[in-house]
């Protein structure tokens, strides 16, 4: 059997050899990539939170908008409002700093009652990490009946 050198330089180079350019530029990517890797990873985990705190903003509303449209004076509608959004919150995991509840109309004969709920979104939310946020804000009405009789 006969052995054939291909000619040329050697492919393979050990540790501490010299002449390649390129040595060590390895490990620097690849932490750039796993930096851009985990960030990318913490926008789409956060992602999903975003839906789930508008959807919670939109029940809450409608809570509070017909806790309210039930009552028979307006300091009674804004405390029940008031009280409901709070428990709606905290159902649906929602702490009582993380939004605002404001309510506006008449609960008279004909009238509405709208709930506004503004809910505090994260920007960027993983576990130990908190990035920025931004305000979601929504509302709901609820007729107050039109055939009422107040006394």
């Amino acid at each position: 059997m006969k052995v054939v050198d291909a000619g040329g330089p050697s492919r393979c180079r050990r540790a501490g050899g010299t002449g390649d350019p390129e040595a060590g530029f390895a490990a620097l990517e690849l932490a750039i990539g796993l930096v851009i890797l985990a960030m990318v990873a913490m926008v789409t985990v956060t992602l999903t939170t975003w839906p789930e705190r508008a959807s919670t903003g939109r029940r809450v509303a409608r809570v509070a908008a017909q806790a309210a449209a039930a009552q028979t004076s307006w300091v009674a509608a804004e405390a029940a409002g008031a009280s409901a959004a709070t428990e709606a919150a905290a159902n649906y995991g929602l702490r009582t700093g993380d939004f605002t509840v404001s309510l506006t109309g008449s609960i008279e004969r004909d009238g509405a009652v709208t709930a506004t709920v503004a809910i505090r979104m994260p920007a960027i939310a993983v576990p130990g990490i908190a990035a920025g946020e931004w305000t979601w804000t929504t509302s709901s009405t609820q007729a107050a009946g039109a055939y009422r009789s107040l006394p």
